[in-house]
């Protein structure tokens, strides 16, 4: 699923509906904006491991919906 490509109100939908933790809603704010795993990385200041395992756990939330 690419983030970037859904609606506002979409994204919104799963913000509300996944209780994300604050670190996942971030990784998923900067993902829906299009931005790369090391991107992200670089701009929280996490290794690329760290932002792997938020989209695996932020996945596993979504499709739990």
């Amino acid at each position: 699923m690419k983030l970037h490509k859904l609606t506002q109100s979409k994204l919104d939908d799963y913000k509300l509906r996944s209780n994300f933790t604050e670190d996942e809603e971030i990784t998923f704010d900067m993902l829906s904006k299009g931005k790369s795993i090391s991107e992200i990385a670089t701009r929280l200041s996490v290794s690329t491991r760290t932002v792997d395992r938020r989209i695996a756990d932020i996945k596993l939330k979504i499709n739990q919906l």
